[in-house]
């Protein structure tokens, strides 16, 4: 590891090396964060300050991962947004070097400048091992202040999560558990009544019950079992409402789906879907209903808009145009974070225009693959056309973004337009490349 002394400080004393990794759009929060921890006495290595030109960027990125003695990368709403960007192949490379390091030595310090929760967070698997740092905006605190005290005393013990003990492990320390609700009693069964002119009222009393016993038997079941009875339920309510709209019609022999029309069904069925929410976000509201009932509501309405969510995010059915991702092949991570967020926003415009036109496509590496291959790995997920970005010219001076539509059939170019780059208006080149697609691709 690579420690330099500081001017200031006496002769032999260690001076320890932090790497800042961040996405471009924090880059305000990430320079507060340097500015402390070079405070406080460390070494940053910041690729704002420390990048010339003529370096060997990728080079010089992946011997500071190697050479530091401290990892921080900083997560918030914009990482878990960007499903690119070069900050993860920096991830990567330090998740990667963690191998060959013992279980006890600190290196990778997760710092979260917003509310991102740590359960779900779209970062490597090993950062979820140790604790995270909040520091709001970048901010300085008190939690910062403490690990910069941490790391110039050279402490390099890992602060792991707090983690509850295996369920199995909990119910056997007996002693030690804490005691159980006791069960909601049922209600007690009518009494027949004596008077048989009563009865009328008997069985009134009978089917409250009934409906009372019910209640208490839904809450006294697991929470998993009570969460799969609700969706069930939504899905038995929407294919009942469709079932008797004004159009609706059975038949015993339902003829196969027709390939082409299952992109325009998914896309229809996500609408009915997001209406479906709508409705029972209304219902679950209304201070009319019961308990149980805005219960159900609340669960159908969250049911309707994760599975119209995933329709949309898939694009369920064979979407006409797959989109190459644009960050392919850029080794400077600033314009990589540029072309990622054109490649974002152009598939998102793209399906507001035309709803399961496009769907990002998967390639494997670091690099755009050629026309062929391109074409090919579109054709095989059933899209006629893919849109592809590559920087013409690296090392020159007036370079440019290529971008090219080709045909998966014959891998022609069919329509293609080149931007200065850097782009000086970004949105420019998103309005010229959905315009140009839109304009050449065949309408429905």
């Amino acid at each position: 590891m690579s420690r330099h002394p500081s001017p200031t400080e006496p002769p032999g004393l260690p001076r320890f090396s932090v790497f800042l990794s961040y996405a471009s759009d924090d880059r305000p929060a990430a320079r507060r964060l340097r500015d402390a921890l070079e405070a406080a006495g460390l070494d940053v290595w910041y690729d704002e300050n420390e990048l010339g030109g003529g370096d060997a960027w990728d080079q010089k990125i992946r011997g500071q991962i190697r050479d530091c003695d401290y990892f921080l990368p900083v997560i918030s709403a914009t990482t878990e947004r960007r499903r690119e960007g070069y900050f993860r192949r920096e991830w990567r490379l330090a998740t990667e070097r963690t191998l060959d390091m013992a279980d006890d030595v600190l290196f990778l310090i997760p710092v979260v400048i917003d509310d991102t929760a740590e359960t779900g967070a779209r970062v490597p698997e090993r950062f979820l091992s140790v604790q995270w740092l909040r520091v709001p905006d970048g901010q300085p605190n008190a939690g910062l202040a403490n690990l910069c005290e941490r790391l110039i005393a050279g402490d390099h013990r890992p602060v792991r999560p707090v983690v509850r003990p295996p369920r199995s492990e909990r119910k056997a320390n007996t002693a030690e558990q804490a005691i159980p609700p006791a069960p909601i009693p049922m209600p007690p069964f009518p009494k027949r009544p004596a008077d048989p002119r009563d009865n009328l009222h008997y069985l009134a009393q009978v089917f409250w019950w009934l409906i009372n016993a019910t209640r208490m038997l839904f809450k006294r079941l697991p929470k998993a079992i009570r969460i799969l009875l609700v969706v069930w339920l939504a899905i038995v309510l929407l294919g009942r409402c469709s079932s008797y709209g004004p159009d609706s019609g059975s038949t015993k022999e339902e003829a196969a789906p027709d390939p082409a029309k299952v992109s325009a069904g998914a896309v229809e069925t996500a609408a009915q879907l997001r209406e479906a929410a709508q409705k029972l976000d209304v219902a679950a509201q209304d201070k009319g209903t019961g308990a149980l009932s805005a219960g159900f509501a609340r669960a159908g309405a969250e049911f309707a808009r994760i599975v119209s969510a995933e329709i949309a995010k898939t694009g369920v059915g064979n979407s006409p145009l797959a989109v190459a991702p644009f960050a392919l092949g850029f080794e400077n991570k600033t314009e990589a974070d540029a072309a990622g967020e054109i490649f974002d926003t152009v598939i998102e415009q793209l399906g507001l225009s035309r709803p399961g036109l496009a769907r990002a496509l998967s390639v494997a590496g670091d690099r755009l693959p050629p026309d062929g291959t391109l074409t090919a790995i579109a054709a095989q997920g059933g899209s006629p056309f893919v849109l592809a970005a590559r920087l013409s010219s690296p090392g020159a001076a007036n370079r440019q973004l290529e971008v090219r539509l080709l045909s998966s059939a014959t891998s022609e170019v069919v329509w293609s337009a080149a931007y200065a780059w850097p782009a000086a208006d970004v949105a420019a080149v998103q309005g010229g490349i959905v315009e140009g697609v839109l304009r050449t691709l065949p309408k429905p």
